[in-house]
């Protein structure tokens, strides 16, 4: 892409970005617990991809299923 049009887009998305947040500022902020929570749970979702999640488990770690 040119360096004009990424600068566009970017500049557009940051006073898009801008707007939204002072016009819904109140939604936000009142379900920010929720929004919170949400990252939380996809957090665990996604860092648990790099070393194969609960079930992974290595010979002579005194645990058995």
């Amino acid at each position: 892409m040119d360096n004009k049009i990424k600068f566009i887009l970017v500049g557009s998305l940051i006073i898009a970005g801008f707007y939204l947040f002072f016009e819904h500022k109140a939604h936000i902020l009142g379900n920010a617990q929720y929004l919170l929570f949400a990252l939380f749970i996809a957090m665990h979702f996604f860092m648990h991809k790099g070393h194969g999640g609960h079930r992974e488990q290595k010979k002579g770690s005194g645990h058995h299923e």
